[in-house]
């Protein structure tokens, strides 16, 4: 609109449905010129807020699984998130913070209801500085996953996309190269 400002603009975004699942820039493009690009990630899954307040174990916020929550970790924050699991089910916890534009570096741990260390990431390799967990579950209950800035400094935009539930992962792909010019079949390793 008119008299509108790059850095103080609030808009809507309708995703069609036909909308590759990624991370796009966008821009907005104003009277006073183009904004900076920001990351903006179309997914398939549920998506939840975190709420506030969710920063000691025993408040953790309950959420469904599979899903996306979307949160903030600025300074000293930790958020917590509780979710119903299966004995002998395998999740994936993945932090994704710098793979979107946030300046937060994930620390993840997951443990049981009752506070029994299942698994926990940080700095997972092949992820720049985001953590990613796969854990198979040691019983049926509750679980609560555990979030923060592993330097607790939560960056110049310290969000992040937390995605969570028994969902396909690839781990690896095989082989890791090939030729120039040349036509290689590729295997997925994972999950």
């Amino acid at each position: 609109p008119a008299g509108s400002d790059a850095a103080h603009a609030k808009l809507k975004i309708a995703v069609d449905p036909a909308t590759p699942v990624g991370v796009y820039a966008v821009r907005v493009q104003t009277d006073e010129g183009l904004s900076n690009p920001f990351l903006f990630a179309v997914g398939q899954l549920p998506q939840v807020t975190e709420k506030e307040d969710n920063t000691v174990f025993e408040l953790a916020q309950k959420v469904p699984s599979p899903v996306v929550i979307e949160g903030q970790a600025a300074g000293h924050d930790v958020d917590y998130f509780r979710f119903p699991g299966k004995k002998g089910q395998r999740i994936v916890v993945d932090a994704r913070c710098a793979r979107i534009g946030s300046g937060v570096d994930p620390s993840i741990r997951l443990t049981t209801a009752g506070r029994t260390f299942v698994a926990s990431a940080d700095d997972t390799p092949g992820l720049p500085t985001d953590a990613r967990l796969i854990a198979t579950l040691p019983e049926d209950g509750d679980y609560v996953v555990e979030i923060s800035d592993s330097r607790y400094q939560g960056g110049g935009r310290p969000v992040y996309r937390l995605v969570g539930g028994e969902l396909p992962v690839a781990e690896e792909v095989y082989p890791l190269g090939a030729r120039s010019g040349e036509t290689v079949g590729l295997e997925l390793r994972g999950g």
